[in-house]
């Protein structure tokens, strides 16, 4: 606080306090005429240093005050870059776990889809082995109405709805 106010003090020249101690001296000696004429013209001196020292120091505030307005000015546009790019990479890695996910989501739809279309495959051999073989004894209309019901739950694994779209089975019959 003391270097502030310090800096704050103007320095007034050397001329102007030595006017200052003539006055001072010429009151002492109560020569007042000449005192008061010493005292106007430093006064006047002291005026124009004053006016002076307030430009100076106008001038180093603005100028201070530009220098920090400049270094903020780049540490935000570099603070910006920082998140600009921290988005950008945060944004990149999303698109890449989504990528990823749904990759993977892929991945066990077709094994589930192989799995079941497997167990399909062999429920069907089964029952035309079991209606061939004669150990059932299935007609026609039985052996439709078991690969519909087949049909039905393959669709609700797959999210279908149980009736076909055509509204036919998808077995020869």
């Amino acid at each position: 606080q003391n270097i502030a106010q310090a800096a704050l003090r103007p320095r007034f020249s050397p001329e102007l306090l030595n006017l200052r101690r003539i006055q001072a001296m010429l009151a002492k000696q109560k020569n007042y005429g000449d005192a008061q004429q010493k005292k106007l013209i430093a006064d006047e001196m002291e005026a124009r240093e004053l006016a002076k020292f307030n430009t100076q120091h106008q001038g180093k505030v603005l100028a201070m005050e530009d220098k920090l307005l400049f270094k903020q000015q780049h540490e935000l546009e570099a603070l910006s870059k920082r998140v600009h790019g921290g988005r950008t990479e945060h944004n990149r890695q999303r698109q890449t776990d989504l990528q990823r996910i749904l990759q993977r989501y892929q991945n066990v739809k077709k094994a589930l889809e192989k799995q079941q279309t497997k167990e399909m495959a062999v429920k069907e051999r089964q029952l035309v082995q079991a209606a061939r073989a004669g150990t059932g004894v299935l007609t026609a209309a039985e052996l439709s109405a078991r690969m519909e019901r087949m049909d039905a739950v393959m669709d609700d694994r797959k999210g279908f709805d149980s009736v076909s779209t055509t509204g036919q089975s998808r077995w020869p019959e």
